[in-house]
């Protein structure tokens, strides 16, 4: 293994240079074995060589960074108080692979050189460590730490240089260890990465000639505060009475996630929980509790660590660091007592009363309690207060200016303004709190605030405050997110599977069908009606079903509009929209016949707006010869964001998750190609419900009331159903939207009576438009512009050709007039029809 000989002298060379005179550290780390050797010794790189190799044949080999004044107590690493040497300063990034378990990691080592490169400074020595980069940046002589005073300068060079790329990474939507520590081990190039037995990987090494000095990384690093992480020195630690873990563990989301991650908690964030845990009752058993779930845990291990986290060059980790070094800005950021303890252990150190169960566990409401009483007195305190008692019942989203607050079954929306009387009962509530405070004077100071905190001025203080929480506020694509739940009664209904689950407020649905699940449910009577409006055929019968079940979802995959068409009413389908809107509640909405026809330049499409989060939206009876907004209607079902204002608002993109149902007795007119007609279904009513058996309209709501459950039970069937064959639209929906489509076609009525279509035939586009013009204006239809008529003649393959005289179109031409069609004074066969259909091409 000669190379790897010369691998390993060559790094420790290149990386402490030749005239060290301080004791270098070799970690192994299957077997635990700590090594110094004295690299003053003129043999120390030889010595070091053979000391690695040899391990590295079936251990993986560390050497620490900083160099130590002393060789390290038996089986210790070394201490940050004992590091007098530091090289440079120094990166360890993790790659994604089977090798960590952290998912939020570079994908390849070209992404984690982005990281790399986004440093000014080119580094020094580049190590591939096997399943990610450890990376030098070498100073251009090693800094000496000849006093507390310069280990502290180099600690924080070294935290502040590790927040930096941090921040950099988490830009990126990456997370990497921090590694600040001046005793830190790394891997050494030469041995070999066994973390994974079956993908054993060399480390290996590459050199460049950049050195810096300490300071050319200070504008680099300006606005990275070193946030204090470091131990005091114990003369100056106060004694404090050991705390209590259960309400750390409940108070502190941080802590709470090491606990239940602990199977995949990285080696760093494990080591400062039980900073934590070595000063709270009990320490040993909590250390070992919180442990046992890691796939290595080792019980002696685990001694050691709690044994070297308590001593009195360790601290308690702050949270600062937590935020800073240890990616927990997403656990902090719900922390009830954030900004009022600078460490997790502050929490088990403060009175909780008689807030606690049998078992010493502090209850939700003690927790409050704590937070609000530490709290300041001032309007955000009064704030972080009202968040602490109702964070799980409010939220607020700034985009639509709307509170929701949690019903137990969804977040309904804020429409009685009982947000201002949550605020108000907080503060009466605040009375209570007098009696924790011990000190008179400052019992007297919060009396005081509590009088104040009732004005009108401090409440709307309090609740604007309350709203940037980030526990309280929300984003609008948060809302209703996914698109297959479904909020009823009495519980949430995952439509993939037909399964019902209990409501959750963490999937953030703010409607609700008002009906309760039972999928034994019978509705008799909504059978016997459909099969009476649908003139007994089962397919369409069968068709509805699916498309009803289709919106109970937010997927507008099929791209449909459904025209229901029955002309002189009495047929039925508007009560049948109108009871599945009752079905759905929330999730259905009535809107003008208008916003599916054309508008006015200008209007402002707030009657679109309000229809963000509705999945079933159906508009009732057009008046004859009103038009159809074809781009508005491929808009709504293409499946596209769109945007939409509300009167004197600001206009907001949202993605349409409603299917549009128009019920009508006059089709809309539609002039458009086939990208409209392959959207719309027309399911025709042709049964005319005789007057003798028609029920008063109550009446028969009240009957289908009473059949909810069952017709909601046969929607789920029917999306069940779509979900496993789509949609299926049957035979006479297709034809009758054929005949619809043909009907509409006025182009090709125009063609058909006034045009012959041959080979030879031809006519200018000036010419044929105008004799459509005069067509449609004797039928009563509104005329196409020249410009969309020459689109419809191009669509249908009349070829188009440029002449000296105009365009002219092939394939078409003008029929010419009988003989008896023509006025006595005009000569039969010279009129303009005749001339215009005799015309060659090209004269004039």
């Amino acid at each position: 293994m000669a190379d790897g000989l010369d691998q390993i002298k060559q790094f420790f060379r290149r990386l402490h240079g030749e005239d060290s005179s301080a004791y270098l550290i070799i970690w192994t780390r299957q077997d635990k074995a700590t090594r110094a050797f004295d690299l003053s010794a003129s043999t120390a790189l030889d010595q070091v060589a053979a000391y690695c190799s040899q391990k590295a044949e079936r251990f993986d080999v560390y050497a620490a960074v900083g160099l130590q004044r002393e060789p390290p107590a038996q089986g210790s690493r070394g201490s940050e108080s004992g590091v007098v040497a530091i090289p440079g300063l120094w990166a360890d990034i993790d790659i994604a692979s089977p090798a960590h378990k952290a998912r939020n990691l570079p994908a390849s080592e070209a992404d984690a050189l982005t990281l790399v490169d986004s440093v000014r400074w080119k580094p020094s020595i580049m190590v591939r460590s096997g399943f990610g980069l450890q990376v030098y940046w070498r100073f251009k002589e090693p800094w000496l730490l000849e006093s507390d005073t310069e280990r502290a300068a180099a600690k924080s060079l070294c935290v502040r240089f590790q927040a930096f790329l941090r921040r950099r990474a988490q830009a990126r939507g990456w997370s990497i260890d921090s590694t600040a520590d001046l005793c830190r081990v790394l891997r050494v190039p030469g041995t070999f990465n066994r973390k994974i037995p079956k993908d054993i990987r060399a480390v290996t090494a590459e050199y460049t000639e950049f050195e810096y000095n300490p300071g050319d990384f200070d504008d680099l690093l300006g606005g990275n505060e070193h946030n204090g992480q470091g131990a005091p020195p114990s003369a100056a630690r106060p004694s404090w009475p050991s705390a209590k873990l259960l309400p750390i563990l409940e108070g502190c989301p941080w802590m709470r996630h090491c606990r239940d991650d602990a199977s995949t908690l990285p080696e760093p964030e494990w080591y400062r929980m039980l900073t934590v845990v070595a000063r709270c009752e009990d320490a040993a058993k909590w250390a070992h509790e919180l442990s046992k779930a890691f796939p290595n845990y080792n019980r002696r291990e685990t001694d050691a660590k709690l044994k070297h986290a308590a001593g009195d060059n360790a601290a308690p980790v702050t949270c600062a660091f937590v935020r800073s070094d240890l990616n927990g800005e997403r656990f902090c950021a719900n922390c009830l007592f954030r900004g009022n303890v600078n460490s997790p252990i502050a929490i088990g150190r403060l009175k909780f009363n008689n807030s606690q169960d049998s078992n010493g566990v502090a209850s939700e409401d003690g927790i409050v309690t704590a937070a609000t009483t530490v709290e300041r007195f001032t309007d955000l305190g009064n704030a972080k207060r009202l968040v602490a008692k109702y964070r799980h019942q409010l939220r607020y989203c700034e985009a639509f200016g709307k509170w929701f607050i949690w019903d137990e079954r969804r977040w309904a929306e804020d429409r009685k303004l009982q947000i201002y009387d949550m605020a108000a009962g907080m503060v009466r509530g605040m009375y209570a709190l007098t009696k924790t405070i011990e000190d008179e004077k400052k019992q007297n100071a919060f009396i005081a605030h509590i009088l104040k905190s009732e004005s009108h001025r401090s409440i709307n203080a309090m609740i604007n405050l309350a709203k940037a929480d980030e526990t309280i506020a929300i984003l609008p694509e948060q809302l209703d997110s996914n698109p297959w739940l479904l909020s009823v009664n009495n519980g949430t209904l995952d439509l993939r599977s037909g399964k019902l689950r209990p409501h959750d407020p963490k999937d953030l649905i703010t409607k609700l069908a008002p009906v309760a699940y039972d999928p034994q449910a019978q509705c008799p009577n909504w059978f016997e009606f459909l099969s009476m409006i649908m003139n007994q055929r089962g397919s369409l019968v069968a068709f509805l079903q699916r498309a009803f079940g289709s919106c109970l979802t937010g997927v507008t995959s099929d791209k449909a509009m459904f025209i229901l068409y029955g002309a002189g009413g009495d047929n039925g389908k508007t009560t049948m929209v109108d009871v599945f809107q009752s079905v759905l509640g929330d999730y259905a909405m009535r809107t003008p016949t208008e916003t599916f026809l054309r508008k006015k330049e200008g209007a402002i499409p707030n009657d679109i707006a309000r229809l963000r989060g509705s999945r079933f939206v159906w508009a009732s009876e057009n008046e004859r010869g009103s038009r159809l907004s074809e781009s508005l209607i491929k808009e709504m079902t293409g499946g596209d964001k769109m945007s939409a204002r509300f009167m004197r608002g600001e206009f907001f993109e949202f993605y349409p998750e409603f299917k549009p149902w128009l019920a009508t007795n006059h089709k809309p007119q539609i002039r458009g190609d086939q990208a409209i007609w392959r959207r719309l279904k027309l399911v025709p009513f042709e049964v005319s419900i005789p007057q003798e058996v028609q029920k008063p309209r109550h009446e028969v709501m009240d009957m289908f009331r009473e059949e909810f459950p069952g017709i909601l039970n046969w929607a789920v069937e029917g999306c069940l159903e779509w979900r496993r064959q789509g949609l299926g639209v049957p035979e006479e929906v297709i034809e009758a939207t054929k005949e619809y489509e043909a009907e509409q076609d006025t182009v090709a009525m125009f063609l058909s009576e006034k045009c012959v279509c041959l080979p030879s035939a031809s006519a200018s586009s000036n010419a044929i438009y105008k004799a459509y013009k005069q067509w449609a204006e004797e039928y009563g239809e509104m005329p196409m512009s020249h410009k969309m008529f020459a689109s419809c003649l191009s669509e249908r393959g009349f070829r188009k050709q440029r002449m000296t005289s105009g365009i002219v179109y092939h394939g078409v031409g003008l029929l010419a007039r009988e003989v008896y069609d023509t006025p006595p004074s005009s000569e039969p066969r010279t009129d303009q029809w005749t001339r215009e259909r005799m015309r060659e091409p090209g004269e004039n």
